[in-house]
């Protein structure tokens, strides 16, 4: 099936056909026809010879026949083309002489061949010269008025930027001599542009010559055999030219007109129509991949982002992921990582991140990331107010100085990630500025001499980060004089100086040295450099170790599951954790890890106590390290107060992990106003999210009982997609990786594995609108649908291990449409516009055959006597629940026409009329729940059975009674009044049947007991009771809160025979009585006890009789109700709502077999 794009691509070339045809009728096209047809058509080896000598060649004659032929003369001190021509010589040469009457040698009398001087004319190849139009000057040639297309073009740079993004090679603009406006360079592989055009000529050049370089690259041409005169190389790149700028609604047929049927000289246009697939499928690949580029720009100019500070620079921010393959100019895409406890607070910035997305940036700045990948942000990342589009920041960006810019960046990169600064390769200085002032500080910035005297020192755990730049090759400590205020205690705004008292560290050549600055000059401190990596090191460990104390799940060497943090203690520049169980806390003894997950010590009953505390002391001996705690320590550690003893209370201990969970109807409060409801249970969670439509970007999720909390998603739908959270890779530090979790996670899975899942779409570029939904199977059901909400194609894809994402990319991309370009749309909304217009064109149908069928025509001797499309009786029958055998009889007709219309076949099929008959016509032999037997005549060439499937696949109902629908073909089984006549006979012979069989159901001794079911399902769940009577089952029922949860509450019953208790078979579910399923049991359809209990149960809650089928798309016909007058639109609507059911089971006939769709019935039975 043809795409929208194709169409409008097959209008597009059409147009350009009639537009030349037009042209070829004038009298100026005559003319110029007279004088090209002058011109020499040359071979494929000479084009080529041409093309590699001047490639902007257009028409090229001999020195001599631009005189002769077109009084034009070339110019002087042109160089000639030079090509190979062919040249006759005429020789004498001697050869044996043949009889001309038998064909034969002459031989001469010595028997040897008589010899003969012949004059033969033989080819030989020369080389000789040719010149270009462009380097001739004289008279004119008639020429069909192709003038410079010299219209401007909104968003030329982005049109420009597409067609380089097609082009298999390089563009470049240049001075061409003559009267080219480009050409394509066969030798250099590159396209050439006369500079200075139009924009849209420009434009059109561009693509003209694109084609060439796709379509007429002479290397390939002749490695894959083809051969393509210039006439149809020229037509072909104008046709993609003028297809594609149509396309985007830019129209060049002033130019390219005139320029086509200049080159074509055909008027029946044969090497147009034999290029056309050529051209098509080229054009529809440069729309392609100019169209990307083109939304991709569009939305630079229209997205509002964030602005944000990153790093002291401005920057873009986007809570969603940017797919940008084409980044515009000058602009870098980086990611932010969500921190464990909050995924939506940013800590880290890297290139790509797959879990625990928090956001995109946008920078005007290129970011260098270490071996390991990322920066920490620290408060690197403010967001500011504003917002800003990519243009507007781009202006702004441009405005300002980068080059300073770019040095702040850099610099405050280094506040977050000291380490990485002290320990990289680069050449770089740091400013430390004093963090902690005190008396001894006072003392230091006079004279360091001075107060070393008096024992005191400069600790690098008293400094802060203050500014970083990279260090020049001739930058030294003198320097940065210029750089210190030491007569005023002022700090420049961005710490680019440096006062009494800071601190400068030199990298050169991968040696550190640090320099105090005190009154006098500059003092060197051999140990500060060592102190502040120790320091720096230090706060990596608390923050980003493996271990910190926002980690949950541990894995401890000799021990089993998983622990978790409770407290810490810092030693000699080392972390040491005391870790509880995850699941059984304080009833196993704690355990201390240091920041690697390394074991310390074990068998813990009072935490970090003395024993600990040696414990520890030995580790840090075996490394090397003497400790010897101070008071201060001692107090830490629990010594020397035995209130000091850390002791856990069991409810810390033991208090949930999961505070409670969360909905939020939009997480990004982009598709309406973001709101929050709060669940203890995870079930009562899970019901209100499937409650919200998949349109919005809704979430499930779990908050923690820490301090301040934080939130993991357990399932999210972006895009209309539902999927499951990786709650492994989101959470870095593996505090959600417990039991706890694990149990909520597989409940939200489980409801994602059982819930139907079904979501719209509207296609890219008004193509229309794409409906996907997973069936009970597991395969999927989908379906595209026009503008106007017509059904235009479908199908199912079938393999079940796909998931619905999976199967939407492989659907969509063999309709040439990228999923991400797709937007999701209200699904209630999409799918009553689908059904207002499926009930319109239905109607159509019912009016059209209503007004417009007749009884065909027939041979004489087969058409039936007297028999017209419907019966005459219109009254209202009891047997027939209120409806007349007309009524009846006509709905079946408009229904089987339809039928008919659907398979295709309203031509081959002519319906000859309908009979009610059957068990309904017969007082005594029908039952409550019996069908509607309908005999359907019909002549043309269809099988019975073929056309008792097709009105029977999904069952049709009027007034709450099954129809069945017997179609007899003329051709097959006869006449309709023969059929009938077969049928009554039939009836008489079972009515009698009936009278000599029937046994008094009283003898059989039956009886009934009842029983009332909070869950008919699953009756173990919630409330059960036993009843005698009906009234008092009823009562029961009645007494069942409704709004109960574990399922849905109903009445059943129990048959006793005289031997044993029958099964229970529920009888009331869901507040529906379900006659359709009893009726289905013979034993209890043919039971007057059941049936009395039925109407009893039916009589207490009138209108609760469970129609065919409750889903949405599988609607029944509508019962008609008896009226005194013809209600011709409720009979139509029985009639919409039956075809409406059929079209909703025709993809699912595409997964059945032959086999499965017969229906186990033989043709000729009577259906009772």
């Amino acid at each position: 099936m043809a795409t929208k794009r194709e169409e409008r691509m097959k209008e597009i070339t059409d147009r350009l056909q009639e537009g030349l045809q037009d042209l070829f009728q004038s009298e100026r096209y005559a003319e110029y026809l007279r004088v090209m047809s002058q011109f020499h058509q040359y071979s494929f080896n000479n084009t080529l010879l041409i093309a590699m000598q001047k490639p902007d060649a257009t028409q090229v004659a001999g020195y001599h026949a631009w005189e002769k032929k077109f009084n034009r003369h070339v110019r002087k001190g042109e160089k000639g083309i030079q090509i190979i021509a062919p040249e006759a010589i005429r020789e004498k040469r001697e050869q044996e002489k043949i009889d001309p009457e038998t064909g034969d040698v002459v031989l001469r009398e010595d028997g040897q061949p008589e010899m003969e001087e012949v004059t033969v004319t033989t080819l030989r190849f020369r080389a000789t010269t040719v010149f270009d139009i462009s380097q001739t000057e004289g008279e004119p040639l008639p020429e069909l008025s192709v003038n410079e297309l010299a219209a401007g073009v909104d968003d030329f740079d982005s049109y420009m930027e597409a067609i380089r993004n097609v082009a298999p090679v390089s563009i470049r603009f240049d001075e061409i001599n003559g009267e080219a406006r480009g050409y394509y360079d066969n030798i250099n592989k590159e396209i050439v542009i006369q500079a200075d055009m139009g924009e849209l000529q420009t434009v059109k050049t561009a693509i003209h010559e694109t084609a060439h370089a796709v379509l007429h690259d002479l290397d390939i041409m002749q490695e894959n055999g083809i051969h393509k005169d210039q006439v149809t190389r020229e037509c072909e790149a104008e046709s993609v030219a003028f297809t594609v700028l149509s396309y985007f609604g830019l129209d060049t047929s002033d130019y390219s007109f005139p320029y086509i049927a200049g080159w074509s000289n055909d008027k029946d246009m044969k090497v147009l129509r034999a290029s056309m697939n050529t051209i098509r499928k080229t054009a529809g690949e440069m729309i392609e991949g100019m169209s990307e580029v083109l939304r991709q720009r569009a939305m630079e100019r229209e997205e509002i982002f964030q602005t944000v500070d990153l790093f002291g620079t401005s920057a873009l921010f986007s809570n969603k992921r940017l797919e940008m393959p084409l980044m515009p100019e000058g602009l870098y895409r980086y990611e932010l990582r969500g921190a464990d406890y909050d995924p939506a607070l940013p800590v880290s910035l890297e290139n790509d991140v797959q879990g625990n997305h928090a956001g995109t940036i946008l920078t005007a700045f290129r970011v260098e990331f270490p071996d390991e990948g990322r920066l920490w942000l620290g408060d690197g990342l403010n967001f500011m107010e504003g917002e800003q589009t990519i243009e507007e920041y781009r202006h702004a960006v441009e405005s300002r100085n980068k080059e300073a810019l770019a040095e702040r960046m850099h610099s405050e990169i280094g506040r977050a990630n000291e380490l990485l600064y002290l320990s990289s390769d680069q050449d770089r200085y740091i400013f430390y500025q004093v963090s902690v002032i005190s008396t001894e500080m006072d003392d230091l910035f006079g004279d360091l001499d001075l107060a070393g005297n008096h024992g005191l020192s400069v600790k690098a755990e008293n400094y802060v980060y203050g500014y970083s730049g990279l260090l020049k090759e001739e930058e030294a400590l003198e320097s940065f004089e210029s750089r210190i205020n030491r007569t005023v205690n002022t700090r420049a705004d961005d710490g680019n100086n440096l006062l009494i008292g800071d601190v400068l560290v030199m990298k050169h050549s991968g040696e550190a040295k640090a320099y105090y600055v005190d009154a006098k000059g500059w003092t060197e401190l051999p140990d500060f450099v060592e102190q502040r990596r120790q320091v720096a090191e230090l706060s990596n460990k608390i923050w980003y170790a493996p271990v910190t104390m926002e980690t949950t799940g541990v894995e401890v060497e000799q021990h089993e599951g998983l622990w978790h943090p409770v407290e810490r203690r810092i030693v000699q520049d080392e972390i040491f954790y005391l870790m509880v169980h995850n699941e059984y806390g304080d009833s196993v003894n704690s355990v201390i890890v240091n920041s690697d997950g390394v074991l310390i010590a074990q068998e813990l009953e009072h935490g970090f106590d003395r024993g600990a505390m040696e414990v520890v002391r030995e580790y840090l001996e075996e490394k090397g390290f003497v400790w010897e705690p101070d008071e201060e320590e001692l107090k830490q550690w629990g010594i020397g107060s035995e209130e000091s003893i850390t002791e856990r209370g069991e409810e810390d201990v033991k208090k949930p992990f999961i505070a409670r969970y969360y909905v939020v109807n939009d997480a990004y409060g982009v598709k309406a106003e973001r709101e929050y409801q709060y669940f203890e249970k995870i079930e009562d969670a899970i019901s209100a999210y499937h409650t919200l439509p998949n349109h919005l970007d809704k979430q499930l999720g779990m908050e923690n009982s820490e301090q301040p909390p934080s939130q993991m998603t357990l399932i999210h739908c972006q895009n209309g997609l539902e999927k499951m959270n990786d709650i492994k890779s989101a959470s870095l530090s593996g505090k959600w990786r417990r039991s706890e979790v694990a149990a909520a996670y597989h409940e939200a899975e489980n409801y994602l594995d059982m819930s139907s899942q079904e979501v719209a779409y509207e296609l890219q570029n008004g193509k229309g609108y794409f409906f996907i939904q997973r069936t009970d199977e597991g395969w999927h059901d989908y379906t595209f649908y026009d503008k106007g909400y017509h059904e235009r194609d479908g199908g199912a894809y079938d393999d079940e291990t796909c998931s619905m994402e999976e199967a939407m990319k492989e659907i969509l991309a063999e309709e040439h449409i990228r999923m991400e370009s797709c937007k999701v749309i209200n699904l209630e909304d999409f799918l009553d516009k689908v059904e207002e217009v499926e009930r319109r064109d239905l109607w159509e149908k019912v009016d059209a055959f209503e007004s417009d069928q007749q009884i065909p025509e027939m041979e004489v001797d087969s058409a039936p006597d007297a028999y017209t499309l419907t019966s005459e009786s219109t009254e209202k029958e009891k047997a027939l629940s209120g409806l007349s055998r007309a009524e009846i009889e006509e709905t079946v007709l408009c229904y089987a026409q339809a039928q008919l219309g659907e398979l295709g076949m309203e031509e081959e099929v002519k319906l000859l009329g309908a009979r009610v008959y059957g068990s309904r016509r017969k007082e005594g032999l029908y039952k409550e729940d019996s069908d509607i037997d309908v005999a359907l005549s019909y002549t043309g060439d269809m099988r019975e059975d073929v056309f008792f499937n097709a009105l029977h696949e999904h069952g049709m109902k009027m007034a709450g009674l099954p129809v069945d629908i017997n179609p007899i073909s003329l051709e097959q089984t006869g006449t309709l009044e023969e059929y009938l006549k077969q049928a009554e006979t039939y009836l008489e012979e079972k009515a009698a049947e009936r009278i000599s069989e029937k046994e008094p159901e009283a003898s059989q001794n039956l009886s009934l007991r009842y029983y009332v079911a909070e869950c008919m399902e699953f009756p173990v769940l919630g409330e059960y009771h036993e009843a005698d009577t009906l009234e008092e089952a009823m009562k029961l029922y009645e007494q069942i809160p409704a709004e109960r949860m574990n399922g849905i509450k109903g009445i059943g019953f129990q048959l006793y025979d005289g031997n044993e208790w029958q099964g229970e078979f529920h009888v009331m579910s869901a507040g529906r009585v379900d006659t359709e399923l009893i009726g289905l049991a013979e034993n209890y359809r043919n039971s007057a006890l059941i049936q009395q209990t039925l109407a009893e149960i039916l009589e207490h809650y009138p209108d609760r009789e469970e129609p065919l089928n409750n889903r949405r798309g599988a609607v029944e016909a509508e019962p008609m109700l008896p009226s005194n007058e013809k209600d011709i639109g409720s009979k139509k609507e029985s009639v919409l709502k039956a075809l409406r059911e059929r079209q909703s089971k025709l993809k699912e006939q595409e997964k059945k077999s032959p086999e499965q769709k017969k229906q186990n019935r033989k043709k000729g039975e009577q259906s009772l």
